[in-house]
């Protein structure tokens, strides 16, 4: 598994520890599915799925747990598809917040300036988590030793 560190905004990171359980949570449902999978048809992929997701589930846990309720910035290191889907469900979360806010009567615009620059810093965390995950996977297995 490639490993990756991200720093997390001071104002975002108790919702990326909350994004973390969340995301622990669908790892786990899909573990579940890949078991089922596995054990009708008992083939090599499943298998390999199965403990893939049961990894991504207990490092999204373990991410979690780690940040706590510490403040940040928080610098956070550990399984990079996990960093990586955790800050893109993050950023979407963002967007649709200041998309509501934007169509709400009257609009709040200091409320959607802030939210456009939190946008913009998070967008920045996706691409430097992104960026590393995809240097390790060009460099292959040895990179991640």
């Amino acid at each position: 598994m490639s490993e990756a560190t991200i720093t997390i905004p001071p104002e975002s990171v108790h919702r990326f520890r909350d994004a973390l359980r969340i995301e622990a949570a669908k790892y786990a449902k899909n573990f579940a599915e890949f078991v089922e999978t596995w054990s009708e048809n008992d083939n090599e992929g499943s298998r390999e799925d199965v403990g893939s997701e049961i990894h991504r589930a207990t490092e999204a846990l373990r991410l979690a747990d780690s940040i706590g309720d510490q403040d940040g910035p928080l610098e956070v290191s550990g399984d990079a598809w996990v960093l990586s889907d955790t800050a893109d469900k993050l950023l979407v979360q963002l967007l649709v917040e200041a998309l509501d806010a934007a169509g709400e009567a009257p609009c709040e615009y200091a409320e959607v300036a802030a939210l456009a620059g939190r946008i913009e810093t998070w967008a920045k965390v996706c691409e430097q988590t992104d960026a590393t995950y995809r240097r390790l996977d060009t460099k292959g297995p040895e990179a991640a030793a």
